[in-house]
């Protein structure tokens, strides 16, 4: 991956972290607002580019289970990430009654289906993170717990317990998306290596 697509994805990770931190934070004292569930929303597509950032970092160490831990936190997150979408743009607009008809209907089922998915994926994806042993072990925990409860939580009505759950996974994908960065290949601009009579080439 080049120096350039890794610090994008370090910063669209950051940016999803930040977005998802403050507005579960800001939800535990007002309760969920359409604005924090419409930030909230957006959230889980601009982790895309970090997943994918931090698997090729370590993809030459990943083994059998790297693989399978990526392939089903990428279609867990793309599931979850459109059942969030849907919930915090449409059916938070419903009335609870009409919400809890839904959970009767093939619309919960498939927004459950979607949680499973993630929720698997996410484990596997944490354990990939200790076994690689190249981020802080904290990390890598609160990797597997913040981000798994938030599925686990979802289907429960709005609470603080929540909200102060989508601040800590907030801040879990952020600080992993600031130590994408950390580690990014320095970016070289074209025509900054000056060639010298032996031969060799530096930076300028």
């Amino acid at each position: 991956m080049s120096p350039q697509l890794s610090r994008f994805s370090a910063l669209s990770g950051v940016l999803s972290g930040l977005l998802l931190a403050v507005a579960g934070a800001v939800s535990v004292f007002t309760g969920k607002t359409a604005g924090a569930a419409f930030v909230i929303a957006l959230s889980p597509a601009l982790a895309l580019p970090l997943l994918v950032a931090v698997y090729q970092r370590h993809a030459a160490a990943a083994g059998a289970f790297g693989v399978a831990a990526f392939g089903t936190s990428l279609i867990g997150l793309g599931l979850f990430g459109g059942a969030v979408f849907v919930k915090d743009t449409t059916l938070f607009y419903l009335s609870t009654a009409v919400q809890d008809h839904l959970k009767h209907e093939p619309t919960i089922v498939a927004l459950l289906g979607a949680a499973v998915v993630f929720v698997a994926g996410t484990v596997m994806f944490g354990i990939f993170l200790l076994r690689t042993r190249a981020c802080p072990r904290l990390l890598a925990w609160a990797y597997i717990v913040c981000p798994s409860l938030l599925a686990l939580l979802s289907p429960l009505h709005d609470s603080p317990l929540q909200n102060a759950n989508h601040a800590l996974a907030g801040a879990t994908i952020a600080w992993l998306a600031l130590m994408l960065w950390r580690t990014a290949p320095d970016i070289t601009i074209p025509g900054s290596e000056v060639r010298h009579p032996a031969g060799s080439t530096r930076q300028a």
